[in-house]
């Protein structure tokens, strides 16, 4: 079990505080492990579109959550994406504002540490050892600097506060 105390919880709270990605890595590989999945912890590089693997899950999202015409449009971006990798043009603007939407802003998901981590004290006064496991690594990637988590099918993607601009 975590040593960190809802004091230390208190603290990361405060922007920017500590951030340390190496701690928030091994948090999260270990918070994927407690849950029995296999995942590749990244952090979302500042150019995001030109990822791949995370350009692909944004359009899928918007094929998810559009109308049969613009999921047309949202397919032929992903096959657009797919065929030139990661390493290609830059899509358009209203791709990357939504992608960031989806990244900073969404909905169901992403998933925001500040929140998920203060479980751990609820399990910790039951004596929830099954809840414990998977929050104390959680509790750990937030007090090391940890903000956002973002799911695809083969990686879990870490967001961190920079500590030369805003959270928003």
């Amino acid at each position: 079990m975590s040593q960190l105390t809802l004091d230390d919880y208190t603290e990361a709270c405060n922007y920017p505080g500590v951030i340390d990605p190496e701690a928030i890595t091994d948090a999260l590989t270990r918070y994927c492990a407690a849950l029995g999945i296999t995942r590749d912890v990244r952090e979302v590089p500042r150019l995001w579109w030109r990822d791949a693997e995370l350009s692909r899950a944004i359009v899928d999202i918007a094929i998810a959550a559009s109308d049969a015409i613009a999921a047309s449009d949202a397919i032929a971006a992903r096959d657009a994406i797919d065929s030139r990798g990661a390493g290609g043009d830059v899509p358009g603007i209203l791709f990357r504002e939504f992608g960031s939407w989806c990244l900073f802003h969404g909905g169901w998901w992403r998933w925001e540490l500040s929140w998920l981590a203060s479980t751990v004290f609820g399990a910790r006064q039951l004596g929830a050892a099954t809840v414990a496991r998977w929050t104390e690594p959680i509790l750990e990637a937030f007090c090391g600097g940890g903000w956002l988590l973002f799911w695809t099918a083969e990686a879990l993607y870490r967001l961190r506060p920079s500590r030369d601009s805003s959270c928003s």
